[in-house]
């Protein structure tokens, strides 16, 4: 489905041509063992859908965001033009440079489990990079909106509470300050979202409307609108790599001792931060890319309470997969290039990984998986209070240096007046001297 019909299928009215008998078709699967490993943790077998179509994973999870979102807001053609009006030039014009990197880090394209129908000529490509960025820029209008969205929700909540009691009004809003999930989140566009958006687009076989349903799903559901907060920025993602680092030293014990809980907190940041943002697009490898992929859209029953979780999974998996080459890296590297030398093993590794590769860690119990929800909800809580103190110390200096920008502005002034008196009084007969436009 092009961008024309889908424009024009949505204007009708109607609902996802397509999709909708991808949806209600019942997939055969297998059992087997339930292991924390990737590959044997979905229902559906490649070739279950022809080549630009939505494989029925896709079709399920698009159907069902669609499905519960409000119904002004399911015409997905007014919100792309909504969006191509409200979205600030500024942020459009990154997402478009954004759009033209994305499409080279993707896998190969596999009939009936990811990608497209192949590419024509420049005209085709070219309308690809503008599907993906109507996605985009329309998610980004979808954030926008949900945050002015809360924002009034919480004014007239304070209001109402307002006029039946005072007191009670006060006392919301001391729990809401106390409360961070009381504040308002605003998920914003980052580099990240472009290759997030091109895997949904993959997926969906090309199709733009079930690709941006995908990533809402997975913007919101998945990862939560604080991954990508706006303010404080990163919210989520910066407790996810407190987290990553709990998880990595007890995962990899030989990289750990070589590395010391310093060095080894610099590399897993570092790690995180290529592997995180971008859902590892351009660092794995195909196979084990699209299979870490599909539990992440999928989801797990186990991971529930956190879906994210098998973005650490990964990140913890690969690196205990590495854990002897990257202790032996670290023996032999100079202090200064540690880091980088270690994070180019990882890459190298991680391109070449066997097709049927998946990630395994040793605890993945539901305990295991609150613990480390917890640590990463706790740690989040420490950047928003280390943002929420920056921005005051920030605040207070600047208020700082205005009283002081006044304060020598009323010397400067006191000075000139102490000038001209001591001018006036050295005159014969305590006249003052004439100024230069009185001479003229």
């Amino acid at each position: 489905m092009g961008a024309a019909s889908a424009r024009a299928e949505d204007a009708d009215g109607s609902p996802m041509a397509q999709p909708r008998g991808l949806i209600r078709r019942r997939t055969s699967g297998g059992g087997g063992r339930r292991r924390w490993r990737l590959l044997q943790c979905f229902d559906d077998k490649p070739g279950a859908c022809n080549a630009g179509e939505p494989v029925p994973l896709a079709a399920r999870v698009a159907g069902r965001k669609r499905g519960d979102a409000p119904k002004q807001e399911r015409r997905y053609a007014k919100l792309a033009a909504e969006a191509e009006r409200s979205v600030p030039k500024s942020v459009a014009k990154q997402i478009r440079m954004d759009v033209q990197r994305s499409f080279t880090s993707l896998p190969q394209t596999r009939a009936g489990v990811w990608g497209w129908p192949t590419l024509g000529d420049d005209t085709a490509k070219e309308e690809r990079l503008e599907v993906l960025f109507r996605i985009l820029i329309t998610s980004e209008w979808r954030a926008m909106r949900r945050f002015e969205q809360g924002v009034e929700q919480q004014e007239a909540s304070a209001a109402a509470q307002e006029d039946q009691h005072e007191v009670a009004a006060a006392s919301s809003s001391a729990t809401a300050a106390a409360d961070p999930a009381g504040e308002q989140k605003h998920a914003g566009y980052v580099q990240g979202w472009s290759l997030l958006a091109a895997m949904c687009l993959g997926f969906c076989g090309g199709q733009e409307e079930e690709a941006y349903w995908m990533l809402a799903h997975l913007l919101e559901d998945v990862l939560g609108v604080d991954y990508f907060a706006r303010s404080p920025p990163l919210l989520g993602y910066h407790g996810d790599c407190a987290a990553a680092f709990v998880l990595v030293a007890d995962e990899a014990p030989q990289l750990t001792r070589a590395l010391g809980r310093r060095r080894l907190k610099e590399f897993t940041s570092t790690l995180a931060s290529r592997c995180l943002l971008s859902g590892f697009v351009g660092f794995l490898a195909d196979g084990p890319l699209i299979a870490f992929w599909r539990q992440l859209l999928e989801g797990d029953t186990r991971c529930a309470a956190f879906p994210r979780f098998p973005l650490l999974a990964c990140l913890v998996g690969l690196v205990r997969f590495l854990d002897r080459d990257l202790a032996l890296v670290a023996a032999e590297a100079r202090p200064e290039e540690l880091v980088p030398l270690m994070f180019k093993k990882a890459q190298e590794v991680a391109k070449d990984l066997p097709e049927d590769w998946s990630p395994a860690m040793e605890d993945c119990s539901e305990p295991r998986l609150r613990e480390i929800r917890a640590i990463s909800q706790d740690a989040a809580q420490a950047h928003l209070r280390s943002y929420k103190e920056r921005q005051s110390r920030e605040m207070h200096a600047q208020m700082v240096w205005q009283s002081l920008d006044r304060t020598m502005s009323q010397l400067q002034d006191a000075m000139q007046s102490a000038e001209l008196l001591v001018e006036g009084a050295a005159t014969p007969g305590g006249a003052r001297r004439p100024g230069p436009m009185a001479a003229s």
